[in-house]
């Protein structure tokens, strides 16, 4: 089973590794990703995966996002360090 985290990392045949964070202000964080490689590479944040959001007129829904491209293999330690300090806007 996966551990559930605030990114969303992988490495590709590149040599380069690619992260998303999704801030702890956004609706519903940590937000599920979306993956997929069967017809083509494919990788999103999906804040609908498990339910809809009720949208009102005059009421903004705001996200906020962070990609970080990175050579080589992304490691789960040294994601947890660039996160926590994109996400206090220290990056």
């Amino acid at each position: 089973m996966p551990t559930r985290r605030e990114f969303l990392g992988a490495d590709g045949a590149a040599g380069a590794g690619v992260a998303f964070f999704g801030h702890p202000g956004n609706p519903r964080h940590p937000n599920a990703f979306f993956v997929m490689n069967k017809a083509f590479g494919y990788m999103s944040a999906a804040p609908t995966f498990r339910a809809p959001f009720d949208l009102a007129v005059n009421r903004p829904l705001r996200f906020h996002w962070g990609v970080l491209v990175l050579p080589g293999q992304p490691q789960a330690e040294q994601l947890d360090r660039r996160f926590e300090s994109w996400s206090r806007g220290k990056s």
